[in-house]
């Protein structure tokens, strides 16, 4: 009987063992209630924009979890924006529609105890038409040389980026100058051949959004091509020796009658030419132009005791160099003499 009176006992001392722990443990979250209170990073925002919702919870059992809510004011239309309950006490919105939301963070502690923050109220406006304006740092440009272009965008959801087109009109041919949309709102290209060409800058914004500005119009010059159209009299000759001769002392006066040149050469727009050396000699053919040279291809030689050399160079003082294969020794001792003509105003 004393045996069962002191098991009894026993039981009985660690019942008011664990009641007193328990005691203290709802003592310990006594006057700690969990309470939440959630803050947007921005009060107002355009469609695209983003707004960061923040939750700051305290009391409770500790070890919070977040959960976050929107509410459409203007629809009355509720979503829970996270499938559950998430450790980030921070949450990003991207704004779809404009209108008025407002929105909630949940916190939960460890004892699964759920409460919610007060609204949080954020207006979502339209955001100004996405635009873009382009220009060039120069309306004419000769081959071989840079063109920069620059695209200017306003409006839209921001985060822009940028691609770059150009259009032959000449030949109505189309290429997209970047492969992607890139982050430059500049672009630098480079005149290949001579002609009318239009560029086009396209920005997208943030919510994928494209539009494309007008055309900038871009001449490209061939500069030797555009130097060089005309007539060329020659105007001196100068041997392999270094000596130099007027153009009448050295053909004579037979490149002279009525007072013009009959020793001259003339390259036309359709990229042909004719060469007279002397009165007696018409030869033609066409050019083409690399730099500061003139390849010719002649078709004919008016005669054909006169060798001539393919080329032409336009010097630094504006003359033309052309070399003449006669190799007449009196003056050349037999080599090349350079003849320089001077362009007829």
């Amino acid at each position: 009987m004393k045996k069962r009176l002191c098991a009894i006992c026993c039981i009985i001392m660690m019942m008011l063992n664990t009641m007193s722990v328990f005691a203290e443990t709802t003592d310990t979250y006594a006057g700690k209630t969990l309470s939440i209170t959630a803050a947007g990073s921005v009060s107002s925002v355009t469609v695209g924009g983003k707004a960061i919702i923040t939750g700051n919870a305290s009391g409770g059992a500790g070890g919070y979890t977040y959960s976050y809510l929107i509410h459409n004011k203007d629809t009355n239309k509720w979503s829970r924006l996270t499938s559950s309950f998430i450790t980030s006490n921070s949450y990003t919105w991207t704004a779809g529609s404009q209108g008025n939301r407002e929105f909630f963070v949940e916190v939960k502690d460890s004892t699964g105890k759920v409460v919610r923050s007060s609204a949080v109220p954020v207006s979502v406006n339209n955001a100004a038409p996405l635009k873009i304006t382009a220009k060039s740092n120069i309306a004419s440009v000769e081959t071989g040389n840079k063109v920069t272009l620059t695209g200017t965008a306003s409006g839209g959801s921001g985060g822009y980026t940028y691609s770059y087109l150009i259009h032959n009109k000449d030949t109505n041919k189309w290429s997209r100058l970047t492969s992607s949309f890139v982050t430059s709102n500049t672009y630098t290209w480079t005149a290949g051949s001579q002609g009318n060409r239009e560029f086009f800058v396209e920005v997208k914004d943030s919510t994928g959004k494209v539009v494309r500005s007008s055309a900038v119009a871009v001449n490209v010059k061939d500069s030797i091509r555009e130097q060089i159209i005309g007539r060329w009299n020659l105007g001196y000759v100068k041997g392999d020796n270094g000596k130099q001769y007027s153009a009448k002392y050295w053909y004579g006066s037979r490149i002279m009658i009525g007072g013009e040149y009959l020793a001259y050469v003339e390259f036309h727009k359709d990229g042909t030419f004719v060469h007279y050396i002397e009165d007696y000699e018409d030869s033609e053919g066409t050019y083409t132009t690399e730099g500061n040279t003139i390849y010719l291809n002649y078709t004919r030689i008016g005669n054909p005791d006169y060798t001539c050399d393919n080329k032409i160079v336009l010097q630094e003082n504006n003359t033309l160099c052309y070399i003449n294969k006669t190799g007449l020794e009196p003056i050349s001792g037999g080599e090349y003499m350079n003849n320089y003509y001077t362009k007829v105003e």
